[in-house]
């Protein structure tokens, strides 16, 4: 390294200025930055961003010894960040203290352990989808059964079941294997949301047709989502649904049933015009 370059060095290192520290080994480790030195500095008078921003930036960076040290200081989300963006990070030092917060949300339980279960090493899924299935949150519950590999997948159903939201059912049947789609469509049947419900009924198989028609029939507050329905879903009642756009008053669904709903009567039209000819 270039003479200037170690005399700025050195004065970092004296300085303990940590900040310096890291964008010095971000400029100059190509050329000989005494990565080792700036990352004892960095690990001795860091917090954990700088601990993190180091230990993900510069190549040459002793993870294992900055990540003992990151752990310590650590919030959850920094932890979510270190296991996800750090390539070399140990995950399994992250599970570890990641199981002695009190202070995991549901949704960071999902987080964390949709990175960690890509890790052969893994050990406690388990651990975070408690945290998930106990803490009434769907959203997360539906991601986690979709993204995490062993996940108890009628435990999770069962959370997304009690939480009551029909688009988070929606997702959940459609994109879950071995579904409830009977509880799951009769959230959405029962629920004030028609477009889901017309949803729900074009796209999941074995859905109960009557019953989410008639969702969108009680609502009526969704004349869209009726003539929808009768154009894409099959064994649609068209009487019950065309009744319900035409007393909407909303031309444009009405011109769009008459245009793609409707089919011209063509052989009373047929029989005026002969008629007229006569």
């Amino acid at each position: 390294m270039r003479p200037e370059l170690e005399k700025k060095q050195s004065e970092i290192i004296e300085s303990q200025d940590v900040e310096q520290a890291y964008h010095f080994a971000m400029q100059y480790e190509r050329e000989g930055a005494d990565i080792r030195a700036l990352g004892e500095m960095v690990l001795h008078h860091g917090d954990s961003l700088t601990l993190y921003f180091f230990s993900r930036d510069i190549a040459g960076a002793d993870t294992s010894m900055l990540e003992a040290q990151f752990v310590e200081l650590a919030n959850v989300d920094e932890m979510i960040m270190f296991a996800q963006n750090v390539s070399n990070a140990n995950i399994l030092v992250l599970e570890q203290a990641m199981v002695k917060r009190a202070d995991i949300c549901p949704f960071d339980a999902y987080t964390f352990a949709n990175t960690s279960s890509k890790n052969a090493y893994a050990t406690e899924t388990k651990f975070f989808e408690n945290i998930v299935t106990q803490g009434c949150d769907a959203n997360a519950a539906y991601y986690f059964a979709k993204n995490c590999k062993g996940a108890d997948l009628k435990a999770l159903e069962k959370v997304v079941l009690e939480y009551g939201d029909p688009s988070i059912a929606y997702d959940f049947a459609l994109n879950i294997p071995d579904a409830n789609v009977k509880a799951l469509g009769t959230l959405v049947a029962q629920g004030m949301d028609s477009q889901i419900a017309y949803e729900f009924a074009r796209d999941v198989k074995d859905a109960d047709i009557a019953a989410l028609e008639n969702c969108i029939i009680r609502n009526d507050d969704n004349p869209t989502a009726a003539y929808s329905f009768a154009r894409d879903v099959g064994g649609a009642n068209i009487e019950k649904l065309k009744n319900m756009v035409m007393d909407c008053k909303h031309d444009e669904t009405i011109n769009a049933w008459k245009d793609n709903i409707e089919e011209p009567n063509s052989d009373s039209e047929c029989s005026e015009f002969g008629m007229g000819m006569s």
